[in-house]
């Protein structure tokens, strides 16, 4: 409201008055506005009807299973062997009509001589090894090596661990497991199908032998790994071991899956557990929980474990040094003996009998997370004693060991194959080696498997890139068959499941972490065995495996004799 005020004085009176603008509310005059129309409003509700629910069953119809057999005897007599007189007649006339030319035809292809020793080839006759692919990684890893080399059980997924063997302290390296799906329609040789990360140098894997989506690995940490390959959607990473004072301290030398009957007769067939070796000369049988990995049991290599016959030194050795191990392998028929290799060239024959058990591990809440699911699992410290795992010992290399490999059909040979520059033969009855192979100057062998096709014939490969096969039944000296596979050393090689493919596959890799995949030919593919013609001639004829292994078993005994 605007107010204004001025002072204002009259002659007679010396008050001052002000002046203001004033409405009565009762004196107001209102006038309608000539164009704006008035609007009326009221308040109504409205309610609709409330609405009706119901509840009904409905059961479907009732099913139910018969079965219905078929009596065959019945029906057969009917159809086939009930015949009238006049039928019977019929054929007994037919038999009498066609015998003596039947009996003549049979008696002349027995007398024949046209197809004497001939056998039906059935498979293709392959002459040559092919190369079937070159898998490479467009990415390429700096001063990273393949430690490892492995097919999976349907022999369709090749995998190569890489890490790093130069450290001088923590290692700080990122490993890579590279996964060649060869059966899927986008396979790239160029590009591997799946690539897995660890913070860590990954020095060996090995996959599960019955589920061909597990994959087993061994970290420069110490640590176990299991990767689960189908959960590419999710965290392949499935399960990771705890960390105890039992557990490995340096990185892991070698791993594999083994019979979990070979320490617990009350497993079942189809179950497995870990065992691992390490650099910190530990081994260890590992447990599988369903949320992490365990050592169930343990044993210890120590130098003073070396008998001095073997040892070539008189010199006492001071206990609790720790032998450092290289490689593991076990019989394929008596799980619980395991081969060993070591740095300095020992080889021992260890039994899982002289193992010592260790404590189960207790879980608990960590009482300090946010997340009431995080848990502390721990392992008791009890300060246990191992003992002397050897029961046996075995002529030593000069050097260290790169791998040994038990055959998988012989149960008591295993070959080694040492930085001396031998390939070397062995029983696990006998000290001394069967053979010893001495490649000449040319080549040195930097690994050594058996063919998972013949029971008789192995695979060398060598620092100049060459692959030499070696038939024991015919000489273990002279290869039967070489593969020039790079110009590079050989680092690992590896053999499908010919149990699952007829022709077996072989994958190698070179020092520049090139993996070749070779189609064998037919003589490597197929079991031979020796046999005498005529002319006193001695040649290879084609049979199964098993007859292989006796021809084999009469060869070793011929030099077990010697």
């Amino acid at each position: 409201m605007l107010t204004t005020s001025s002072p204002y004085k009259e002659e007679h009176n010396t008050n001052t008055v002000t002046f203001s603008d004033y409405s009565n509310e009762e004196e107001n005059v209102n006038f309608n506005s000539t164009w704006k129309r008035v609007v009326k409003t009221s308040a109504c509700s409205c309610q609709t009807d409330p609405i009706k629910y119901m509840d009904e069953g409905v059961q479907s119809l009732i099913q139910s299973d018969a079965a219905v057999q078929v009596d065959i005897k019945n029906h057969t007599s009917k159809t086939f062997l009930q015949l009238d007189e006049q039928q019977r007649i019929r054929l007994e006339n037919f038999l009498k009509s066609v015998e003596s030319y039947v009996s003549k035809i049979l008696l002349k292809n027995i007398k024949d001589e046209s197809f004497k020793g001939y056998e039906a080839n059935w498979d293709e006759n392959i002459i040559e090894n092919i190369c079937k692919h070159i898998l490479k990684n467009p990415v390429k890893y700096d001063d990273m090596t393949c430690t490892s080399l492995d097919w999976n059980y349907s022999g369709t997924i090749i995998a190569s661990s890489y890490g790093s063997y130069n450290h001088e302290n923590w290692c700080k390296h990122q490993g890579y497991i590279n996964l060649w799906s060869l059966s899927q329609r986008n396979f790239d040789p160029n590009k591997p199908t799946y690539t897995l990360e660890v913070p860590s140098c990954i020095m060996a894997i090995k996959w599960h032998p019955k589920l061909p989506s597990y994959l087993l690995g061994g970290l420069f940490n110490g640590d176990i790994v299991i990767w689960n390959i189908n959960n590419q959607m999710e965290d392949t990473l499935i399960l990771k071991s705890i960390q105890s004072e039992y557990t490995h301290q340096e990185p892991v030398a070698s791993l594999s899956w083994i019979p979990s009957s070979s320490t617990d007769v009350s497993s079942r067939d189809n179950q497995y557990n870990i065992l691992s070796i390490g650099n910190d000369g530990k081994i260890l049988i590992w447990e599988i929980h369903s949320s992490f990995i365990y050592p169930k049991l343990m044993t210890n290599l120590y130098m003073n474990y070396i008998p001095r016959t073997i040892r070539e030194v008189n010199v006492s050795i001071k206990k609790g040094i720790p032998l450092g191990a290289t490689d593991i392998s076990y019989s394929c028929e008596r799980n619980d003996e395991l081969i060993v290799t070591t740095e300095p060239g020992y080889i021992m024959k260890c039994n899982l009998r002289r193992f010592t058990q260790l404590p189960k591990p207790v879980i608990e809440k960590d009482v300090f997370a946010s997340s009431p699911s995080n848990i502390i699992i721990q392992q008791s410290s009890e300060g246990i004693q191992t003992v002397n795992p050897a029961d046996y010992h075995y002529i030593r290399h000069v050097g260290p060991i790169q791998n040994v490999e038990c055959s998988p059909f012989h149960r008591s040979l295993f070959l080694t194959c040492g930085s001396d520059g031998t390939v070397r033969l062995y029983s696990f009855l006998q000290t001394t080696p069967l053979i010893i192979i001495e490649p000449p100057v040319k080549y040195t062998p930097t690994v050594v498997k058996w063919l998972s096709s013949r029971p008789s014939v192995f695979a060398i490969g060598s620092d100049n890139g060459n692959i030499y096969f070696y038939d024991l039944q015919k000489s273990s000296f002279i290869p039967v068959n070489v593969i020039e596979a790079s110009t590079k050393p050989i680092v690992s090689l590896t053999f499908n499941n010919n149990a699952v493919h007829s022709i077996p596959y072989m994958a190698s890799v070179d020092q520049d972490n090139v993996v070749k995949i070779w189609k064998l030919n037919s003589y490597l593919a197929t079991p031979h065995v020796r046999t005498k013609e005529d002319n006193s001639n001695t040649i290879l004829k084609s049979t199964d495996w098993k007859t292989e292994l006796k021809s084999l078993y009469n060869i070793l005994q011929d030099l077990y004799n010697e």
